[in-house]
């Protein structure tokens, strides 16, 4: 049996509508993973418009991106010291592989590049959320050296 090498890709910000529309089907890969229920509902022009107020919150989608294509997406908001600890945090979410390239450690590489982001930053710490219910991401995480270390809980008030 041949490995297949993963291909070669550089990580950049999402800064316009365009590569945001480039990047915006394999976010919805996410959604469909994550919230099925919802994951029809989301449209380009929502998606963007919620993007643009959350990039004025210090958030920021990065795209792993080959020569020809977008095989991967990250988001990394940098929070000031939501802690008390005097440093900023980096809080990681929406990384996801382009289902064809699933497995061949580019999920790996991503978080990678995305904390190397946080510390030019000035970040020491990074936190990211992982649903519960999905046990392959837990595993992923952890394998990549991150470790629950609370409950995050949340009641919806509306």
């Amino acid at each position: 049996m041949t490995e297949i090498s993963p291909p070669r890709f550089e990580l950049y910000d999402v800064t316009s509508e365009d590569e945001f529309a480039d990047v915006f089907p394999v976010l919805k890969q996410l959604a469909v993973m994550e919230s099925p229920e919802t994951a029809d509902s989301l449209t380009l022009a929502k998606s963007w418009a919620q993007y643009e107020k959350a990039q004025a919150h210090d958030y920021t989608l990065y795209m792993a991106k080959t020569t020809t294509e977008v095989i991967g997406v990250v988001g990394l908001r940098i929070c000031e010291d939501p802690l008390n600890t005097g440093k900023p945090w980096g809080l990681i979410n929406n990384l996801v592989v382009e289902e064809d390239y699933r497995g061949l450690g580019i999920g790996t590489d991503i978080l990678d590049r995305v904390e190397m982001v946080a510390k030019k930053k000035k970040c020491e710490t990074v936190a990211l959320w992982s649903l519960t219910s999905n046990k392959k991401n837990k595993s992923f995480y952890e394998t990549a050296g991150y470790s629950a270390t609370s409950h995050f809980m949340i009641k919806d008030i509306s």
